[in-house]
């Protein structure tokens, strides 16, 4: 074994996350461009033999390709090529369009733009976890030679610094030496193949590779180094090696014998595919524990690959009250809307919910389902209308319950102040008192990180949710017998209002309004809509798509934006 063990330098104690100081400034651009890519690949889904149609989502994939790159993220590049490649593939007929490869690219496009959400929500950089996706890409396009290691990059910054010590060889010495060992090497190898001693095999060859590492020059002991600690692992590992393993000594011992031969260091690729190696192995030796500490090598692994059975509870936890959540919020609609017996539902559904939240260890997140449950027993043993405030803060409170199952891994201690005074909001909106919180402390929070991130969040809930407004508006009005469809909006319109209420902008709240009493006038009527209020309507609702863009991007007086709209629906902009 080597006797100059590496030192690290301050200099090396570099980045352990990744910063996301620039993908904050190109990630809505980002996923404008995916949005569009998404949308040709469904027009072209719909018109599969238009070869032209799906070639105008290459330069969208270009520029989010382009964008990663130039923020430091090329390893997902490999990802956003992989799609180019199919698209490219379909545009030339070479792939045939199927359902399954149209939904391959939906979903790897919903894979990319998750990464990248994550990555602003404080996730680690773990390229690995869109292999599978970058493998499907890349078999419909005709390859079959894909590789966990081309997403797994290890920080080499974080390289400990190695000195020469009194073992250490050079020129034909050295050359000497690796020929003498590579003979060791190969023995060891050939017993490993033939017998079932496994640890035996790799207690020997961590012998040989030990004295390769001690007699190699410091600028070309890297590899070594490494290679020591795997053959250690796995002489004490209780599971016999796979393939993959074994294919890894075979590489080393071609190593061996290409530097023996006078070769240069070794590649960045079998460095990789070392530490991955590593990486999945138990750090319970010592040099296994240094490779592992030095390159933070379980960070680098997707999340499946290092789940504890407590992990897999919660994320079970999650699915369970995700998917009742979105019947809860149907049910309060129903109770904002004259419902008496929705009361009853809302009451039963809310109880349950809360037991199972119980089980979660965050505080707040239990005291959020706490309270739902507290406003459904209220309102079942004093039946009621909730009326417009207590409607608006459950909705809101709905609405941060959902995010919080979305982003559950990243809740910090912003999370407990928020959710706080959403809790007092609810429980003053009960009572019939004033709503706490001011406008002042709402801005104040604004500008932390974590609140710009949430603020992202709810953006992009309203957002979709106004895109479907509109849409189903746009057919209405070119076909009034589309009528029907309209009052499909109620729920979307009232998650809105509850998003908006957390924003605290009172203008939006109050143009909110306004698009939602001419959406229920054009419900109760009859025959086309009034041409003025369409594009009242049409008005509200894209100057509130525009405020809440100009907040996900950090804008200063966004209700601003606002005045056109309000002035033109004659309501009076909020004193500031």
């Amino acid at each position: 074994m080597s006797d100059t063990p590496p030192k690290r330098t301050e200099a090396l104690a570099v980045k352990d996350e990744f910063d996301i100081g620039p993908l904050m400034w190109v990630k809505s651009e980002m996923q404008f461009a995916l949005t569009r890519a998404d949308e040709g690949v469904s027009q072209f889904g719909a018109q599969p033999g238009d070869h032209d149609l799906i070639k105008t989502t290459l330069p969208h994939l270009h520029q989010v390709t382009g964008a990663l790159r130039m923020i430091g993220l090329e390893p997902i590049t490999l990802v956003s090529g992989a799609m180019e490649k199919v698209i490219e593939a379909l545009s030339k007929g070479a792939v045939q369009p199927s359902r399954d490869v149209i939904s391959a690219l939906h979903g790897s496009i919903k894979a990319l733009n998750r990464y990248i959400e994550g990555l602003v929500q404080g996730e680690r950089h773990r390229p690995l976890a869109l292999y599978q996706t970058y493998k499907a890409l890349l078999a419909i396009a005709g390859s079959d030679s894909t590789s966990p290691i081309d997403l797994f990059f290890p920080d080499f910054s974080r390289t400990p610094e190695f000195v020469d010590g009194p073992s250490t060889r050079s020129g034909a010495a050295l050359k000497s030496l690796l020929a003498a060992k590579r003979m060791e090497f190969q023995k060891s190898l050939l017993h490993l193949l033939r017998s079932p001693e496994y640890q035996q095999s790799f207690a020997h060859m961590y012998g040989v590779l030990s004295e390769i590492d001690a007699a190699q020059p410091s600028d070309r002991r890297l590899l070594w180094w490494i290679a020591v600690g795997f053959a250690e692992g796995l002489a004490k590992s209780p599971k016999p090696p796979g393939a993959f393993q074994k294919q890894l000594c075979g590489r080393l011992d071609q190593e061996i014998k290409r530097q023996a031969d006078g070769g240069d260091k070794a590649s960045e690729r079998l460095l990789r595919e070392v530490l991955f190696a590593i990486a999945y192995m138990t750090p319970d030796t010592p040099r296994v524990r240094e490779i592992h500490a030095a390159y933070r090598l379980l960070h680098l692994l997707p999340p499946a690959a290092q789940e504890s059975p407590e992990t897999t509870r919660v994320k079970v936890l999650l699915a369970d009250i995700q998917s009742q959540l979105e019947a809860v919020k149907e049910t309060w609609l129903s109770v904002t809307t004259g419902s008496n017996a929705g009361l009853f539902q809302f009451a039963n559904e809310t109880a349950q919910l809360n037991n199972f939240a119980q089980s979660f260890n965050n505080k707040a997140l239990r005291a959020i389902f706490a309270k739902l449950a507290e406003v459904g027993h209220n309102l079942m043993n004093n039946p009621r209308d909730p009326g417009e405030a207590l409607g608006l803060e459950v909705a809101t409170l709905l609405l941060r319950a959902r995010d919080a199952m979305d982003n559950y891994s990243q809740l910090g201690p912003n999370f407990n102040t928020m959710t706080q005074t959403a809790v007092l909001r609810v429980n003053a909106a009960m009572k019939g008192r004033p709503l706490p919180g001011s406008g002042a402390q709402i801005v104040n929070m604004r500008r932390t990180a974590h609140e710009r991130q949430l603020f992202s969040q709810l953006g992009q809930e309203i957002t979709n949710n106004l895109n479907q407004i509109e849409e189903t508006l746009d057919a209405f009005f070119r076909d009034p017998a589309k009528r029907v469809e309209l009052t499909k909006l109620l729920s979307p319109i009232k998650q809105v209002q509850g998003a908006l209420a957390i924003l605290e902008s009172r203008d939006a709240v109050n143009l909110m309004q306004a698009g939602s009493d001419l959406v229920r006038k054009f419900i109760g009527a009859t025959g086309p809509a009034d041409t003025k209020d369409a594009e009242l309507t049409a008005e509200a609702f894209s100057h509130l798509g525009l405020f809440v863009l100009a907040i996900q991007q950090g804008y200063e007086n966004t209700d601003e934006i606002l005045k056109p709209a309000l002035e033109r629906l004659g309501i009076a902009l909020t004193p500031k």
